[in-house]
């Protein structure tokens, strides 16, 4: 990988660590517009220890405002992913 592609992967792979950081601040905030407007119309979130996944703005908003816990998350261990126009993320959650 030449310098130019190693210094592109490298900002898409932060671009993508920054956008984690606002929405996790957004949905701690309750900030639903915010929040939404991080993900695609058809986004996607897993999550294993509270309601089954949800999918689309509407469910994404509806996770953010009806969230029984006020916390705040910590995103550990980020695996980041990238192909050509196209990345995978994984991360913890605490």
């Amino acid at each position: 990988m030449d310098d130019s592609a190693m210094l592109r992967r490298l900002a898409n792979i932060e671009e993508i660590r920054q956008l984690v950081a606002r929405y996790n601040f957004a949905f701690d905030s309750r900030d639903k517009a915010g929040y939404v407007a991080r993900w695609t119309e058809d986004g996607f979130v897993e999550r294993r220890n509270f309601k089954p996944s949800c999918r689309g703005h509407a469910r994404l908003a509806a996770l953010a405002r009806d969230f029984p816990v006020n916390g705040r998350h910590i995103t550990t261990d980020l695996v980041v992913e990238v192909n050509g126009d196209e990345a995978e993320m994984k991360n913890y959650m605490l």
